[in-house]
């Protein structure tokens, strides 16, 4: 068994997860072991319906319960299923047998800790993240938006990478906090098509990526700058757009990593963190000139321009 830590939590689990750094500190917040492949249905578990939301198909694409024990279930119907005990600290899962077995390295780190972090008190954004003067630059979007895309240009330009996909944030009253999560990025395109030089191609993740491994970021960071970035063909420099608070707030609530919750709980917990984050974080909707290859200067122009919002709120 190997103890990795990602997003803040020491998993322990008999697999092999290279997006993870090892555990350092001797401690396992949870307990993951792998059963054999076996079917996974397509039904929606028996239990209190916590988490759900549709595919494409028109089936539900995946489904968190609460089980009368006080356990609970996540199921990606035919594909995966892991029930977790009602402590948070055993999970039991399995991949069905059409679906690769290696999967499951993209899968733990992915959401299955995000479902857990949820249950556990915790906020989960659909971003990746990068360190840039000490600050985390956060760019949330939904698959395809270019987040992965513009986090490797940053890194390319000298950031370190904080998470790529899934951003565990922890806010109070007083402080925004980002955690270290998988510390490779998967792109769609490979790094010299992208006009990447800095970084190279590591190989290729469970699900078909490229997989490029830029330097690691510490494993908190204060969130500096909350980004939305918008691909945009017509410019040829960046161009940032600030978002008032309230209009942050309707923004950021559309990139949680899992949509779904019928929680209350839950729910309540998020608006709370996503309203601390919103008002204590600067946040910009970023143009940036999309076309393959990138121009070798627009990682580092990316970086110029939010360090001008990130020296303001470290000093703020």
């Amino acid at each position: 068994m190997t103890v990795y830590e990602v997003h803040g939590l020491a998993i322990s689990v008999d697999l092999d997860l290279p997006s993870c750094a090892i555990a350092t500190n001797g401690t396992v917040d949870l307990d993951v072991q792998v059963q054999e492949p076996a079917t996974v249905p397509r039904e929606i578990p028996d239990g209190r319906l916590l988490l759900s939301t549709w595919g494409p198909t028109g089936h539900k694409s995946y489904v968190g319960t609460q089980e009368d024990d006080g356990g609970y279930r996540l199921r990606l119907p035919e594909a995966f299923e892991a029930t977790i005990s009602a402590d948070l600290r055993l999970v039991e899962c399995r991949l069905d047998p059409a679906v690769d077995q290696a999967l499951l390295s993209v899968l733990v780190p992915g959401i299955l800790a995000s479902f857990i972090l949820r249950l556990q008190g915790h906020s989960v954004l659909h971003a990746s993240a990068v360190d840039w003067n000490d600050r985390a630059i956060v760019f949330v979007g939904q698959s395809g938006m270019g987040k992965s895309t513009v986090a490797a240009l940053a890194c390319d330009a000298g950031a370190r990478l904080l998470s790529d996909d899934v951003l565990r944030v922890d806010a109070t009253a007083d402080a925004v906090t980002a955690f270290r999560g998988t510390l490779h990025l998967r792109l769609r395109n490979a790094p010299q098509e992208l006009g990447l030089t800095a970084l190279g191609q590591a190989g290729t993740s469970a699900d078909g990526r490229a997989v490029v491994a830029p330097p690691m970021a510490p494993r908190t960071l204060p969130v500096g700058v909350l980004v939305i970035p918008v691909p945009d063909r017509s410019i040829t420099a960046p161009i940032m757009d600030p978002l008032n608070p309230r209009d942050a707030m309707t923004v950021i609530r559309e990139f949680d990593h899992l949509p779904g919750w019928d929680d209350s709980a839950v729910l309540a917990h998020q608006f709370e963190t996503f309203a601390h984050l919103v008002h204590q974080t600067p946040a910009v909707v970023l143009r940036v000139p999309w076309g393959l290859p990138f121009a070798p200067h627009v990682g580092a122009e990316i970086l110029a321009q939010l360090s001008t919002l990130t020296d303001h709120a470290s000093t703020a």
